[in-house]
């Protein structure tokens, strides 16, 4: 039985358990030229990718980018070893990455695209502490 694999892109807020850049080929270099590019379209903190925090940042929007910046190398890290890949799913914002992997945006686009989602949402609560969520399985009538 051939076995498939599928790519899961995580939401900006979820850590990486047990995993070192220096275990994969390139991925210091890879890096480098996303943060190259990236800082010609939006305003990234490179400390913070250089130097990774355990704790959740509390800068959200650095918090997107490096996410973002991230499953990006590892994208094309993956493509790089020519591994094939049957299944891409995004988790929320891993959309933006997700859409990258499969070519339908440049790495800048889902960039300002992931820069827009956020301040735009920041904007709209205008301020105020907000949660999001998801309710699976019940029919709206009884959510309502």
């Amino acid at each position: 039985m051939k076995k498939k694999i599928g790519l899961l892109f995580p939401a900006f807020g979820m850590a990486y358990k047990g995993f070192s850049p220096k275990d994969l080929p390139d991925y210091q270099k890879i890096l480098e030229n996303h943060l190259s590019l990236a800082s010609k379209v939006v305003n990234i903190d490179r400390n913070l990718v250089e130097k990774p925090v355990k704790e959740t940042l509390e800068d959200d929007l650095q918090a997107h980018y490096i996410c973002y910046i991230n499953s990006c190398v590892i994208s094309d890290i993956i493509k790089k070893q020519n591994i094939q890949v049957e299944y891409v799913a995004p988790y929320s914002m891993g959309l933006f990455p997700s859409l990258y992997y499969t070519s339908v945006l440049t790495f800048e686009e889902g960039l300002l695209l992931t820069h827009h989602a956020c301040t735009s949402a920041t904007a709209a609560v205008d301020g105020n502490k907000y949660a999001m969520g998801v309710i699976i399985g019940f029919p709206y009538e009884q959510i309502d």
